[in-house]
């Protein structure tokens, strides 16, 4: 079964929903040299709208507008979720991230996971750089919240960085993790980077979503059979279309509407470990900010 913290920690932690981020307004200058970044996908860097957010996705594991989040996997499976979210200032320089929720797959496989996050970060404002710590953990479950499976728990921290080019907008975010997991096999340490460039091709209505990801992973268990420690690379990259801006401002709701193709390459001193993989994943996603 894969991992909880790979479904619905991503979803909580890694790509809250868009509304579900609050802070200091766009100035005037910021508006007037394109320096904004109200469409990046990077925590903290979204459009402002609201502090709360209740979100209905349905979606492949990885959700399109931000699908190389770290922990995520490539898969075609159909997966239901509902989180809610919400973001609170302390003071001027930081807020905070809570979310809670829960995924069920309903196809390719019986599986469910419960899950709760938080993320403390400063205020990047309408662009500049970002620091953030992070922790989720998960509980999976077999079929419909049966068996206990695992349970996993996530610790992030690192720093991002956006800013608009004009019409472009850009981001990057090095982020050291720490997986841990009531399955030895599972737990790891990884640092990850990864790149993002947002840009419109009509008008804000559709953008082009470009997202590269590298990982380096280092698994603590040896294998008693190998008696070795497994080491990864995995590598990444993220083509879409984000069409939710086209439906306009008369549907608030609709979070979330894109299609993309995914491409991934796993490179392990384990030949069972090694990946190659090119998906495509389209992803709806309907919230409510308050």
């Amino acid at each position: 079964m894969r991992s909880g913290i790979a479904s619905l920690a991503v979803l909580a932690l890694a790509v809250p929903p868009a509304w579900a981020q609050w802070g200091t307004a766009e100035t005037a200058e910021e508006a007037a040299d394109g320096t904004d970044t109200e469409h990046l996908h990077l925590p903290g860097y979204e459009e402002r709208n609201a502090r709360s957010s209740l979100t209905l996705e349905i979606a492949p594991e990885i959700v399109s507008h931000g699908p190389l989040r770290p922990g995520t996997q490539t898969s075609n499976a159909l997966d239901l979720s509902l989180v809610l979210a919400t973001v609170q200032p302390l003071g001027d320089a930081f807020e905070i991230e809570l979310d809670a929720g829960a995924t069920r797959t309903i196809d390719n496989g019986s599986a469910a996971s419960l899950a709760a996050a938080a993320e403390l970060r400063t205020r990047p404002g309408a662009s500049g750089f970002s620091a953030f710590m992070g922790y989720s953990v998960a509980r999976d479950y077999t079929g419909f919240f049966d068996a206990a499976e695992a349970t996993g728990q996530t610790i992030t921290t690192g720093v991002r960085f956006g800013r608009g080019l004009g019409p472009v907008e850009v981001g990057f975010e090095l982020a050291p993790r720490w997986s841990l997991s009531s399955i030895d096999a599972d737990e790891h340490f990884a640092v990850n980077m990864l790149g993002e460039l947002i840009a419109p091709v009509i008008a804000d209505d559709v953008l082009l979503i470009l997202e590269i990801s590298g990982e380096r992973r280092w698994y603590r268990d040896r294998d008693p059979v190998l008696l070795a420690r497994r080491k990864d690379w995995r590598f990444a990259s993220y083509l879409g279309l984000d069409l939710a801006g086209a439906f306009g401002a008369e549907t608030p709701w609709l979070h979330d509407l894109a299609v993309g193709v995914e491409w991934l390459e796993v490179s392990s001193n384990f030949d069972n470990a090694k990946a190659s993989d090119f998906a495509l994943l389209p992803a709806v996603s309907i919230g409510i900010g308050f």
